[in-house]
């Protein structure tokens, strides 16, 4: 029951931290401290220094998954690099939102890679991988959803704050399952 709240408590934390900086805060709550969070629970979780690799997540959380507004949107947003590069290709919001988050979940779970390294648990990095990279497409698909909330004097996204807290969890899981 300890851990199970200790999870929930991971999931609120790590995905209003994300949702804060998505909502005009802070960068390094979502670049920084969400990833970190899961960095010393690998850390503690795996007893290895090794595990401070993890934070290698930071890159993916800094890479940014906007896809370019039409130029004829005043003040259109160029989007991040990724959106920038999947757009490109696919000419389609969606179709370039999915790839974009695929990509970002993908480079996510990368950045985990040192959990089966050190475990062996190689069959369920590659869960982990498939849950972190379906979390993240499945949200691109409910782009716009716009359900928000107000917390800390801003509005919150509810998407930004499950994807943050869904990965941090399933990244924790793994080290748990992985001990």
């Amino acid at each position: 029951m300890v851990k199970i709240i200790l999870l929930l408590v991971l999931w609120a934390v790590t995905g209003i931290a994300a949702a804060y900086s998505g909502a005009g805060g802070s960068k390094m709550w979502r670049r920084l401290f969400v990833p970190g969070i899961t960095t010393i629970i690998g850390i503690l979780g795996l007893w290895s220094l090794w595990a401070i690799t993890m934070m290698a997540r930071a890159g993916a959380l800094s890479l940014g998954y906007g896809i370019p507004d039409p130029p004829t949107q005043p003040n259109p947003d160029e989007g991040s690099p990724i959106g920038r590069f999947w757009f490109k290709i696919f000419k389609n919001y969606k179709k370039a939102a999915i790839a974009t988050r695929g990509t970002i979940g993908f480079i996510e779970s990368i950045s985990i890679i040192v959990i089966p390294i050190l475990t062996g648990a190689w069959a369920l990095w590659i869960l982990a991988m498939l849950l972190i990279c379906f979390n993240n497409i499945f949200f691109a698909v409910l782009k716009n959803s716009g359900a928000s909330y107000k917390l800390f004097g801003k509005t919150l996204s509810w998407q930004e704050t499950f994807i943050h807290g869904n990965d941090s969890v399933i990244i924790a899981l793994l080290v748990l399952l992985c001990r």
